[in-house]
């Protein structure tokens, strides 16, 4: 049996503890970021969601939350893209290197 360095191992933990909050957070943050940057890439993925949604006008919150199904995320291609590209060049988790 090897033995582990614990740094090591209390890293490899703390990245499984942490994923789910933090690399979100950081993913959507970057992603706002990146819609305010180019408004033409907002303005296109909105008109995404509207027309994937069949929504034209919203009256209220809970009305967008149950337009948006299975199938109206699988037409999304350019949020997609979007959210694709901003992981592309933000990563949200760092490399980990086995030895």
């Amino acid at each position: 049996m090897k033995e582990y360095d614990p740094t090591y191992l209390r890293d490899i933990i703390l990245n499984f503890v942490i994923a789910g909050k933090d690399t979100t957070a950081a993913t959507l943050s970057w992603f706002m970021y990146m819609l305010c940057k180019y408004p033409e890439v907002q303005e296109k993925a909105a008109e995404e969601v509207k027309e994937a949604t069949n929504t034209k006008r919203i009256s209220s919150y809970n009305e967008f939350v149950y337009s948006v199904t299975d199938e109206a995320l699988e037409r999304m291609n350019y949020l997609h893209a979007a959210i694709t590209e901003t992981l592309r060049l933000y990563p949200a988790v760092p490399v980990v290197r086995l030895y």
